[in-house]
């Protein structure tokens, strides 16, 4: 039912390098073309490269919009004319609420051309946020305009239940990275932070943002109540908490801060590790999940991190906002390498699963819903 000459558009927010190629591969299946609110996040140190070789990309100019409550858009002052000049068969646009104008004027695009609208949604619940009136009601309004929508986990799938999305119409989608974005580990010399291995420390890692919402605090005071003097804490990342965690370091030799590190060097970093801990309060997914268990750690993830679902006994799955439940985690896995040993390997076997084939799967599969719907519907006329 889908043909390489369905016209289909994906808005979303940024490039991101993870999800470039599961454009690609779904531009074997239909004329695809993408367009981005933002060419780049200034947070995050991605290189992107949007010189596809079937999509066509296009990354519009953004203002921001700053109301007085200090919530902030981003808005596309091109979008409406660009959209007016480019019809599509299918449209598909990202949940993202700071990019709401935009999300908007792609699906009164779809309803003016008659043709069906697809919102694609990995937003999630949790303690630490779950919308606000303004977010919420934008989101109720939106979910009645949209034919089918693309859950990026079980977790966004109850969000959208909860907003009055109807089950029928979620599909589920998947969280990947690409294996050539996890480039097997090629160091062999031993960094000088690492243990003694006649010691047998541990090395527990964390990859991320040094903020509240990604619970590195609650990870480092469970390390210094489980780790042994032999044992070390490596984190990689910055952000605003990285000066007190430096403090802490600088009172605590086994606490490694290590800063941003990416491609091949994050690889030899995780390959120095023997658990993986994200200790999230709120985390739509976290793919540093998939590249830990790529790579064959065991990990530790709260609940609030939706990476969590793919656990399924390659380490532990904890409440978020419990150093006490991390304690319990890491000792267990500290006091015993074969228990780390074996969740290692069904790690990587899951990990596999988590595949750009996957992810592309998910598209087709909502694509080609609206597509029958349109014809059911056609068929009923």
């Amino acid at each position: 039912m889908i043909n390489p000459t369905n016209r289909v558009l994906i808005l979303t927010n940024i490039p991101a390098p993870y999800r470039l190629p599961v454009f690609e591969q779904l531009a074997q299946h239909v004329a695809l073309t993408v367009a981005f609110c933002e060419s780049e996040d200034k947070e995050r140190q991605w290189r992107v490269d949007l010189n596809g070789d079937r999509v066509n990309y296009h990354a519009f100019d953004a203002q921001p919009i700053r109301l007085t409550n200090g919530i902030t858009f981003v808005r596309n002052p091109a979008l409406g004319d660009w959209l007016s000049r480019h019809p599509f068969d299918v449209y598909i646009a990202g949940e993202n609420f700071v990019n709401a104008p935009s999300v908007l004027a792609v699906m009164r695009a779809a309803r003016r051309a008659k043709k069906p609208f697809i919102l694609w949604s990995e937003n999630i619940d949790t303690d630490f946020a779950s919308g606000n009136f303004l977010s919420n009601s934008y989101r109720r309004l939106l979910y009645r305009g949209t034919d089918a929508f693309l859950a990026y986990s079980e977790m966004a799938r109850e969000y959208l239940v909860r907003r009055g999305a109807a089950p029928a119409r979620i599909v589920r989608g998947w969280q990947v990275v690409p294996p050539e974005q996890i480039p097997p580990p090629a160091r062999q010399a031993r960094f000088n932070w690492q243990p003694d291995p006649d010691t047998g420390g541990v090395t527990i890692a964390f990859v991320g943002s040094l903020t509240q919402r990604k619970g590195v605090e609650d990870l480092v005071r469970a390390f210094q109540a489980a780790g042994r003097p032999q044992d070390r804490l490596l984190i990689l990342g910055s952000g605003p908490l990285a000066d007190a965690l430096a403090a802490q370091a600088q009172q605590d030799h086994r606490i490694v801060l290590a800063g941003y590190v990416g491609g091949q060097q994050r690889s030899d970093y995780l390959a120095c590790a023997d658990i993986f801990v994200l200790p999230s309060h709120h985390d739509p997914w976290g793919l540093v999940v998939n590249e830990a268990m790529a790579l064959g750690l065991p990990v530790i993830v709260t609940r609030a991190a939706a990476a969590h679902e793919m656990v399924d006994g390659a380490g532990f799955v904890i409440p978020a906002d419990r150093p006490e439940a991390i304690v319990q985690a890491l000792s267990q896995l500290i006091d015993d390498p074969d228990l780390r040993r074996g969740m290692g390997q069904k790690a990587r076997r899951i990990a596999q699963g988590y595949s750009v084939e996957r992810a592309t799967q998910g598209f087709l599969n909502v694509i080609l819903s609206v597509i029958l719907n349109e014809i059911e519907s056609s068929r009923r006329w």
